[in-house]
């Protein structure tokens, strides 16, 4: 592959091309790092259309990358965020699996995948947001 090609530069995604050359380079990275075999089984994980259950894991690690972003965390607020943002979306765009949870739901949701994060990262099995890069390395 081209040098030129790899070379740190952003390529926007709204061309093809630009898109083209981000999938490339990001191949070559995870290739470099895992080997050719295991980009390849990346690759062809995320090209396919994900299950329910994936969809379910995703959404949870936005919601678990928002709660890190807040400036001061809050498990509640954010709930309620999620909640009034939930409203005006129709089903298949939810930001939580259920359609339009409550308040009380999606706080008790969110405390549950911070628990599990958390349990997680103490056992070294958590590889959502927040987990060690390096760990397998």
């Amino acid at each position: 592959m081209s040098s030129n090609l790899l070379q740190d530069k952003y390529h926007p995604v709204e061309s093809k091309s630009g898109a083209a050359i981000r999938v490339m380079k990001l191949f070559a990275e995870i290739e470099r790092a895992h080997g050719t075999e295991e980009a390849r089984r990346m690759f062809e994980q995320w090209a396919k259309k994900p299950t329910k259950n994936e969809i379910i894991k995703l959404k949870g690690w936005r919601l678990i990358e928002r709660y890190d972003h807040m400036s001061e965390p809050n498990v509640r607020a954010l709930a309620r965020q999620v909640a009034t943002e939930n409203a005006a979306l129709p089903e298949h765009e939810q930001l939580t699996p259920r359609f339009r949870p409550s308040v009380q739901t999606i706080e008790s949701y969110l405390r549950e995948l911070l628990r599990e994060r958390r349990n997680g990262m103490q056992d070294g099995t958590w590889d959502g947001p927040g987990a060690d890069p390096f760990r397998s390395l």
